[in-house]
């Protein structure tokens, strides 16, 4: 593992025979992650393979993380690119094609299916997104996807199929000769085609969980891609690949279509280790979020409730209502005023008890994104009062 995010304390280490990643540094105050570059986890690899039973089949997950903010490429590679973060994947491409050199040569790579997946790509200031984790654009969710199977199947070809990183999981178990699980969310890509008409789920919480945005849900298939939020967006993203004209209202059939895949994945979610839950039948579903951050603070675990309910807004006299203001993404400097609900929220001021309203608006924070903003600032209730509230805003937001 090359960053500290995958640290084994956060329990993805289970089921490894072998997991090594980055010692946490002495001050937790620093303001870089802990990370090794590409070159340095690749060397890892290569010894552990070198020294595995050739006898036994084997899985290898090697995560690489140069191309993160700050972006320190070699100089040549930076003025080669003129781009620090194309620099950055150049890097890390350099170091995997030695990497596979490699194998080609002692002979595994003949009988080893290799997959290259990105997780997330980068907003470099499109959507006014410098980094990544803040909303659902394709600067950060259309990631690319590379398969190799031992036997050159489908060698060189460049599919427009919708595929996902869902998918890794069962391609892995069908080319181990696994049972692949019926209800996974992905499907195996190992021989065979992607199936027609299909579509993908996404999601970004982080926004809602650390500073009280709306919560971003989504679908994309081949005909359009849906961002569910307070201001529903739709895009043709085939010619509008920035994703600058919203058709939402001009195409009402999509956005319903959408909708109801995004709720039909949402309501066969289960619930995950007993520890809050990731959505479910009832009505608003749920999701665990943040563990791994709060894993390193200390900090107790929430859920944060999703509600997909109807479409218009809810019926007068649910909630309090608000006036909350956002940037527009093409337009900085125009302010829209739109309506939201407030959430209610307990506590006591001078011995009298008082209630307190808190906004849950999609708004850009003051700050440059991904640079140092402060938590929302959360008042003295309990995790599950927090999601209730959680979960009657969100649910009035069509």
């Amino acid at each position: 593992m090359a960053s500290l995010v995958l640290d084994r304390s956060f329990g993805l280490s289970q089921g490894f025979d072998t997991y090594e990643g980055v010692e946490p540094p002495k001050d937790r105050a620093a303001p870089k992650i802990e990370e090794l570059r590409a070159p340095q986890v690749l060397a890892r690899a290569k010894a552990w393979l070198a020294a595995r039973d050739r006898e036994r089949p084997f899985f290898t997950w090697v995560h690489l993380f140069d191309a993160h903010d700050p972006y320190e490429p070699p100089k040549e590679l930076a003025e080669a690119y003129k781009s620090a973060y194309l620099g950055e994947i150049a890097f890390m491409d350099r170091a995997l094609g030695e990497f596979l050199d490699a194998l080609r040569a002692d002979g595994t790579l003949e009988q080893t299916l290799v997959v290259i997946v990105g997780d997330h790509g980068e907003g470099l200031r499109q959507h006014q997104e410098t980094t990544h984790g803040w909303f659902c654009y394709e600067s950060t969710v259309r990631v690319p996807m590379l398969v190799r199977f031992p036997d050159g199947w489908r060698k060189g070809e460049r599919s427009a199929e919708i595929a996902s990183v869902v998918d890794v999981f069962p391609t892995a178990l069908s080319a181990l000769g696994l049972d692949v699980p019926r209800d996974l969310d992905g499907t195996s890509l190992d021989h065979a085609l992607v199936p027609e008409g299909r579509g993908v789920y996404f999601e970004c919480f982080n926004g809602a969980e650390n500073f009280g945005w709306s919560p971003l849900v989504g679908w994309a298939d081949a005909k359009a891609k849906y961002i569910h939020s307070s201001v529903p967006e739709l895009y043709d993203v085939l010619p509008d690949a920035r994703e600058v004209r919203n058709v939402a209202g001009e195409r009402p059939q999509d956005v319903a279509r959408m909708l109801d895949q995004i709720r039909r994945v949402r309501a066969r979610a289960v619930r995950i280790g007993g520890r809050g839950v990731v959505g479910g039948p009832r009505r608003g579903g749920g999701r665990a979020v943040g563990r791994a951050r709060r894993a390193l603070s200390g900090e107790p675990d929430r859920t944060l409730a999703v509600g997909l309910g109807p479409d218009p807004p809810a019926a007068p006299g649910r909630g309090a209502t608000a006036v909350r203001v956002h940037r527009e993404g093409a337009q900085p400097d125009r302010q829209r005023v739109e309506q939201s609900r407030l959430v209610p929220r307990a506590g006591r001021r001078q011995g009298r008890r008082t209630r307190r309203l808190r906004a849950r608006p999609r708004a850009r924070p003051a700050a440059p994104l991904g640079q140092g903003q402060p938590r929302a600032r959360r008042g003295k209730m309990s995790a599950q009062a927090e999601d209730r509230a959680n979960e009657r805003a969100l649910d009035s937001v069509a």
